[in-house]
Order: structure tokens, then C-alpha cells, then sequence
């Protein structure tokens, strides 16, 4: 009950602004393609680099979820 409410609430902060306020490239994705892409020209350029991918709550927790079965080995 309390991890929702310390850790899932959303913030509003855009980590556009705090990425900017240290000097830093920021990029928003939208596809594994983008996050690649991007994953890879910050490695290439080095510096701070922040990609942002944006989730849904509710998807993270099914997709922990298959993982952590597969992980242990059980079968749904």
C-alpha cells in the first residue's frame, strides 16, 4: 500500500529542465528503434546524456512480473 504512494505517484517534474540545468543533452523516446539511436550517440559522444522512456504503471508490473516467472522457471 505504501509503494504507490512513496514511489509510483508521479513527480511533475519534466527532466527535461533539471537534464538542461546541468549542461546535459536530454531525448524523449517513443520506440525501442529511438532508444537505441540515441543510446548510442550519447555513448558516442560522451558528456551527459539523459533518454527518457516513458512508461505506464501498470505495464511495468506485467512485464516484471513475466520476467520474474520466467526467471524462476514457471509457466503460466
Amino acid at each position: 500500500d505504501h509503494f504507490e504512494q512513496l514511489f509510483g505517484t508521479p513527480t511533475g517534474v519534466d527532466a527535461c529542465y533539471a537534464v538542461q540545468m546541468y549542461g546535459g543533452q536530454y531525448h524523449h523516446v517513443e520506440d525501442w528503434d529511438q532508444f537505441r539511436a540515441q543510446v548510442k550517440h550519447g555513448m558516442d559522444v560522451g558528456a551527459l546524456h539523459v533518454v527518457e522512456v516513458r512508461t505506464t504503471r501498470e505495464e511495468n508490473v506485467r512485464m516484471h512480473r513475466e520476467l520474474w516467472m520466467q526467471l524462476a522457471g514457471i509457466q503460466e
